[in-house]
C-alpha cells in the first residue's frame, strides 16, 4: 500500500509495509534531520553533500525558483529511503524551458558531487523501486529528470537508472572525473608509497620554506571561527589564480554567503576543516573542506600567487593529508576536477555521469540528443 502524506492531510500510514510520505517544505519535514543523517550514515556511499546540512542550506540560498518534492519511504516508523528532489523549469534551448525533477542540491553557482537517493544499505532494489513509484505517479508534472554527475557505478544510482528506463526514453553523457586516495595508517607510509621523485620534491618544499619563513599550521572547526577564518580565504583567494576572476568562486556574494552558513553548521557537527597555511605573518594558502564519514572531502583551495615559487600549495596539501591520516582518515576524496597534482598523489578516480529520463519519445528528447551529439563533436575537435 503506497500513501501519500502531506502537511496538514489526515492519511495514516498503514501498520505493516512500505508507505510513502512527501514533503513540500523543510518546516513539514524537520523532524527528519537526525533520522536522515542516520540513514544516510548506514547507507552504501554516504557523502557531506547529501546531510541535512548541506541539502537545506542549498535550499535557503538556492531554491527560491524550484518546488520541494522529498519523497520518503517508510518502513513502520523507521525511515528506509529519501529521494531528495524538486521541479523546477530548466532552459534547454534559448528562449525554452520545460518543467524538470532534479536533485536538491543541483543548480546555483555551487556543484556538490554524488547526489542521489539515500537508502538503508542492502534495501536498495526495494526502496527505490518504491520512491521511483511516486515519479512515475506525478509524470504529468514534469517532462524530464534531469541527474547530474550522478556516480552510476553505486548501488542506489544504477538501480535508480535501471528502474527509470524500463519506462522512459534514457541519454547518458559523461560527467567529470573525480580523483581520490585510500589512505595507510601512517603518513610514513603514505611517503613511501608516492613516487621517489614526488617524494622527494614533497620534502624539498617544506625545508626550503622553513628556511626562508616561520611556517605555521592552522585548522580551524568552530562554529564561532567561520566568519574569521572565512575572511582570511576571501583574502587568499583574491590573491590566487583563480581569484582574478570576478565573478566565480568566493567572489560571488551568494557562493560565499552560502558556503560560511553551511560551514557554521557542518562546524557544529563537528565535520568542518578550514586550514591556513601562514609564512610569517602573512596567510599564503587555504583548504576548505569536510572531514566525514572517514573521508576528508576537498571541496576547494587556493594560494596566494606571489608565493608561487615557494610552493604553498603543495605544502598545504601534504600537511593536511597528514592531518587527516593522523586523525585516522580512510580516503581523501579530491571531488571534481582534473588538475595535474591531484595526480601526483593518485591514480585512483570516479566518473560520474550525467543521466537524462525523458517522460516521452518526440521532438523535445531528439532534438536534445542531435544537440549532445554536436556538443561532443565540438568538444573532441577542440582537445
Amino acid at each position: 500500500m503506497e500513501v501519500r502524506l502531506v502537511p496538514g492531510g489526515s492519511s495514516l500510514p498503514p501498520a505493516t509495509g512500505l508507505y510513502t510520505v512527501t514533503y513540500e517544505d523543510f518546516q513539514s519535514a524537520k523532524f527528519l534531520d537526525e533520522a536522515w543523517n542516520d540513514l544516510l550514515y548506514k547507507s552504501t556511499f554516504p557523502n557531506i553533500f547529501l546531510t541535512w546540512e548541506w541539502i537545506t542550506t542549498w535550499w535557503e540560498w538556492f531554491g527560491s525558483e524550484g518546488n520541494l518534492q522529498i519523497i520518503t519511504a517508510f518502513e513502520g516508523e523507521e525511515v528506509v529511503g529519501i529521494l531528495p528532489t524538486y521541479l523546477s523549469q530548466i532552459s534547454i534551448f534559448p528562449g525554452i524551458k520545460i518543467p524538470a525533477v532534479r536533485f536538491i542540491g543541483d543548480g546555483g553557482p555551487v556543484f556538490p558531487d554524488y547526489l542521489g537517493p539515500i537508502v538503508k544499505e542492502g534495501e536498495e532494489d526495494r526502496v527505490i523501486d518504491w520512491l521511483a513509484k511516486f515519479l512515475f505517479s506525478i509524470s504529468e508534472q514534469w517532462q524530464m529528470i534531469l541527474l547530474s554527475d550522478v556516480l552510476t557505478t553505486s548501488k542506489v544510482i544504477s538501480t535508480f537508472v535501471d528502474i527509470l528506463s524500463q519506462r522512459f526514453p534514457i541519454d547518458t553523457r559523461e560527467g567529470v572525473r573525480c580523483p581520490y586516495q585510500l589512505l595507510p595508517d601512517s603518513y610514513e607510509t603514505f611517503l613511501a608509497e608516492l613516487n621517489p621523485r614526488r617524494r622527494e620534491s614533497v620534502r624539498r618544499n617544506v625545508r626550503k620554506a622553513r628556511k626562508k619563513y616561520s611556517l605555521r599550521f592552522e585548522c580551524h572547526t568552530s562554529p564561532d571561527s567561520v566568519d574569521r577564518v572565512f575572511q582570511i580565504v576571501l583574502e587568499i583567494y583574491k590573491k590566487s589564480l583563480r581569484g582574478k576572476t570576478n565573478d566565480q568562486g568566493f567572489n560571488r556574494s551568494d557562493y560565499l554567503g552560502f558556503h560560511r552558513d553551511v560551514a557554521r553548521k557542518c562546524a557544529e557537527r563537528g565535520w568542518l576543516k578550514l586550514y591556513i597555511l601562514w609564512f610569517n605573518d602573512i596567510p599564503v594558502a587555504f583548504i576548505y573542506g569536510y572531514f566525514y564519514a572517514g573521508v576528508f572531502w576537498y571541496y576547494q583551495t587556493g594560494f596566494d600567487q606571489a608565493h608561487t615559487d615557494d610552493g604553498p600549495g603543495s605544502i598545504i596539501l601534504q600537511l593536511v593529508i597528514e592531518s587527516v591520516i593522523n586523525e585516522g582518515g580512510k580516503e581523501f576524496d579530491f571531488l571534481r576536477g582534473e588538475e595535474d597534482y591531484k595526480y601526483h598523489f593518485t591514480k585512483n578516480e570516479r566518473r560520474t555521469r550525467t543521466v537524462k529520463a525523458f517522460r516521452k519519445s518526440g521532438m523535445l528528447h531528439m532534438a536534445m540528443r542531435t544537440q549532445h551529439n554536436l556538443s561532443d563533436l565540438i568538444h573532441k575537435f577542440d582537445k
